[in-house]
């Protein structure tokens, strides 16, 4: 399952990226990823909440899958019980424009436990995209 949001913003990628890495800060903006310990390094660990829309808060340990400043940031996280239960990634891509940045959020999911609530998490997860992406953008502009 693949989840994208793409949302025109009016600052460069320099500044995406210093607020996007920002870990302790997310709590003042980031209502869905509200708190993150660890460092945007590659492999680096991190210690994630995960607050979808609807009710569903989880923590997440995930490991930091590509770092490239100052366009592109993304981690992923297994289940407990492993991949094959429940993986997912996210991803978020900035591209300079003429009149700001095109900044893409993605989440990529896979596992047994979609089979049970794929339309539950699809809803969750595109709004939880849209409302990230928004809150980003009303921070930087």
């Amino acid at each position: 399952m693949k989840i994208s949001q793409e949302t025109s913003i009016r600052a460069s990628t320099e500044t995406l990226w210093r607020t996007l890495t920002d870990f302790p800060k997310y709590p003042a903006w980031n209502s869905i990823l509200p708190k993150v310990e660890g460092e945007p390094f590659p492999e680096a660990a991190l210690k994630i909440t995960v607050n979808l829309p609807g009710g569903s808060r989880r923590n997440i340990e995930a490991v930091v899958t590509g770092c490239i400043p100052p366009k592109y940031f993304s981690f992923e996280s297994r289940h407990r019980w492993g991949e094959w239960f429940f993986h997912e990634e996210w991803i978020f891509r900035m591209k300079e424009g003429t009149d700001g940045v095109r900044f893409v959020a993605e989440v990529f999911a896979n596992g047994l436990s979609l089979r049970f609530r794929r339309s539950k998490m699809e809803n969750s997860l595109s709004r939880a995209l849209r409302n990230m992406s928004e809150a980003l953008k009303e921070r930087v502009e």
